[in-house]
């Protein structure tokens, strides 16, 4: 396992130096992923089994006085899936939907939508829209990047958020399904 590049290898290091405190190590790559694809996919699952593996290795890479007294806590934040639940992509909309689309991404409240080079931005816009109703809002990515400090000319930005983000106002995060 290759763990060195995502700072295994230092936070080992740092926890043989350090008598007493922590070290956090932030990972990105579940978080990263999950703008991109679908929770379901295979890849989701390779990932934590990558990072399973680091922290095994981690752990068995420390000196057994320093591993004795060593704790280790992960935490995750992506346990939620609000606008699947509230957004139904199933049937006939969830087949038009992925027809426009390369990826969705999922966070909360905002979904993250990758157009394919054929879609037209603007129907898929409607679309959504219409889908949402008066349950939220949906921002071409111009519009979307002034809201997480970023200009229209970030290409890390939009990577991130997607051609289109479409965001469910307070209020309709219950678990209750809509059409």
């Amino acid at each position: 396992v290759r763990c060195a590049r995502w700072g295994f290898t230092k936070a080992s290091q740092m926890l043989q130096d350090t008598e007493h405190g922590w070290v956090g190590l932030y990972l990105d790559m579940v978080d990263a992923l999950s703008h991109v694809i679908t929770h379901d996919a295979p890849q989701f699952g390779i990932t934590v089994r990558f990072i399973e593996d680091c922290v095994r290795w981690l752990a068995s890479s420390l000196p057994a006085d320093v591993a004795e007294e060593t704790l280790f806590l992960m935490i995750a934040d992506h346990g939620q899936d609000v606008i699947q639940e509230m957004l139904t992509l199933q049937g006939e909309h969830g087949e038009w939907l992925r027809s426009h689309t390369r990826g969705l991404g999922f966070s909360g409240r905002v979904m993250h939508i990758y157009l394919n080079g054929a879609a037209d931005g603007n129907a898929v816009k409607d679309g959504l829209t219409s889908l949402m109703g008066d349950r939220g809002h949906v921002y071409d990515f111009a519009d979307a990047a002034p809201l997480v400090g970023a200009t229209p000319d970030n290409a890390w930005a939009r990577q991130t958020l997607g051609d289109q983000v479409a965001i469910l106002h307070k209020g309709f995060c219950s678990a209750r399904s809509w059409a």
